[in-house]
Order: structure tokens, then C-alpha cells, then sequence
């Protein structure tokens, strides 16, 4: 739905306190209007992880709104409300928020496939004990699949018992860490 718009991506985690916003803007703009100078016009800009984004991303991004620089901002993050946003901002998003629940055994099932074209290593029942270790969050259930097959990556065929000693040598691993 984005091709006639040009769309910024930015992860926030990647985001250091060198970042400049407006520079991003600029190397990330089409050859032609980086050639002729041009701002592109119907630029989306998408934050990821925006509850990791530090004052100056989330005033950069206001200032470049507030002078029509972006037509629309997605901003998308693992907690609940923006918390590191001034009212200003958030009283411009209004009601256009949307929350995503939590996914059923059967999209988790299929966000996998289609994820991984179909050729993932893991049993049904291996993603049922990934699915419900992430609460069927799907970053989370995303981020169990991982662990588990690079932690297991020689392994053809992953089982329930597979994933869970993995999983529990994870949850060890943070308990000693935090």
C-alpha cells in the first residue's frame, strides 16, 4: 500500500547520540532528488522500537511533521503507551492508534511459514512451547525461533523437548544475568 509513498525505516535501538535525524532523512531520499536537491513528497516514516527512541528522534520527528516534511508517521513498539513522547505529539495521533493482540496457535503456525518460506526445521509441537513461552506475543515467538534454531542449527528436525531445553537454559541464562 506504501509503493506511491516514500517510505524511512529506523529502528530506534540503532539510533546512537550522534544521530541526526534530519541527516537520516537526506541520505535516505531517492538518487533523483538527492541529485536535484528535491525533498520527496508522501514520505511515511516508520519507527521501530520506538519505546528505545531518545527525546531528540522523537522532536526531530515532530519539528519534521509540524513543517509538512512527513505525511505520516508508524511508529511501533512493545509497550503499551508512548511514554517518552511529549503531549504535543501524542495529542496529534488522536485515536489513530492500533494494539495487536496476541496470536492463536494458528497464526502463530502460519507466521512462521510464511516467515521462513515454508522450510523451518520445527514441530508443531516445538512451536506450540515457543508460542506460549513468547505469550503469543509474535516479536517474542519470532525472537524464541531464533534462539532455538541457531542454538540448534545442525538439527534437521526440532522437537518439543528440543525447544524447551533451550528455552530454560535462556530463562537460566537471564535470571543470572538480571
Amino acid at each position: 500500500n506504501l509503493s506511491k509513498h516514500h517510505v524511512v525505516y529506523l529502528n530506534a535501538k540503532t539510533a546512537d547520540e550522534y544521530f541526526n535525524i534530519h541527516n537520516y532523512i537526506k541520505t535516505n531520499r531517492p538518487l533523483l532528488h538527492k541529485m536535484f536537491g528535491m525533498h520527496p513528497k508522501n514520505s511515511v516514516f516508520l519507527l521501530d522500537e520506538a519505546q528505545a527512541a531518545d527525546q531528540k528522534v522523537i522532536d526531530g520527528l515532530e519539528a519534521l511533521w509540524n513543517q509538512g516534511s512527513l505525511k505520516s508517521i508508524v511508529i511501533a513498539q512493545i509497550k503499551p503507551h508512548l511514554t517518552n513522547c511529549p503531549d504535543s505529539f501524542i495529542d496529534r495521533l488522536g485515536k489513530r492508534t492500533i494494539h495487536l493482540d496476541k496470536l492463536n496457535l494458528v497464526r502463530v503456525h502460519d507466521m512462521i511459514k510464511l516467515r521462513t518460506n515454508g522450510k523451518h526445521p520445527f514441530s508443531d509441537d516445538a512451536i506450540e512451547v515457543m508460542a506460549q513461552r513468547a505469550n503469543f506475543i509474535p516479536r517474542k515467538v519470532l525472537e524464541n525461533c531464533e534462539v532455538v534454531a541457531v542454538e540448534l542449527g545442525d538439527k534437521a528436525r526440532i522437537e518439543k523437548t528440543d525447544a524447551k531445553f533451550v528455552l530454560d537454559r535462556k530463562e537460566m541464562e537471564e535470571l543470572e544475568v538480571g
